[in-house]
């Protein structure tokens, strides 16, 4: 597969595995609100270090570091057209993916949300 565009790939491949580990209630319309009750802790592998530190604080685990010797440097645009097939064919791991964002950018490093 590694020939292959992202199109192309897309096209091909299975939907998402993601969700097969979440409830089987999960949609999209309901995502936030279940992943909120049911779940501690959902981090991002974009922001795997910073993930990882997140949920060490919230278990009040000993931080690790998280070895990035294969981590690459480039940013590849995703065409349009690819983002909305990706998005139509795995509705809920996007809504996964979307609420695990959100709730990311609320927590500081510490993992808590911020006191009021």
């Amino acid at each position: 597969m590694a020939d292959m565009d992202l199109e192309t790939y897309l096209s091909k491949r299975r939907r998402s595995f993601l969700p097969s580990f979440f409830s089987p209630d999960l949609t999209p319309a309901n995502c936030s609100e279940l992943l909120q009750e049911r779940y501690l802790f959902i981090g991002l592998f974009e922001e795997i270090q910073t993930s990882v530190n997140q949920l060490a604080d919230r278990l009040v685990f000993v931080k690790v570091t998280i070895d990035h010797s294969n981590a690459a440097r480039r940013h590849e645009e995703v065409p349009a057209s690819a983002h909305e097939r990706f998005r139509e064919d795995n509705q809920v791991a996007y809504a996964i993916y979307m609420h695990a964002r959100e709730r990311f950018g609320r927590l500081g490093d510490t993992g808590q949300p911020p006191q009021a």
